[in-house]
């Protein structure tokens, strides 16, 4: 259980579906249909699939039956990088953009970086 790192799986469904809202899909349209709760699933599918685009082709093609497909290993998330990730989220949110910092630059500002300052003492330059 419990939250997974985003590997090659992960990015790749999650680029194809970021596609799809950017370029084919209205987000309010989607958020309303789901919101409305009116819907079975495979209603939101048939409309989603066959009314708002034509991704979900009825004929797909096969991959040759020598692929064999590995799933990858599932890695959970700490508590730390879970709270960097609402933090970057949080940020791009308010229109910061997660450019300036990534995860261990906020960790190390937070006192997240894995380093206790009172067993390692005061920084090296620290003057009173």
């Amino acid at each position: 259980g419990g939250l997974a790192k985003c590997g090659n799986e992960c990015a790749t469904i999650a680029k194809s579906c970021q596609n799809l809202l950017h370029e084919e899909i209205d987000a309010d349209e989607l958020s309303a249909l789901l919101w409305k709760n009116k819907s079975s699933l495979d209603e939101v599918k048939a409309t989603v699939c066959k009314k708002w685009t034509k991704r979900c082709k009825h004929r797909r093609m096969s991959l040759p039956s020598t692929y064999n497909r590995v799933d990858e290993e599932f890695v959970a998330q700490s508590e730390k990088d879970i709270e960097m990730e609402r933090m970057l989220e949080q940020m791009k949110a308010m229109g910061m953009g997660g450019s300036l910092y990534n995860k261990d630059d906020l960790g190390e500002m937070m006192g997240m970086d894995g380093y206790d300052e009172e067993e390692d003492g005061p920084p090296p330059n620290f003057e009173l």
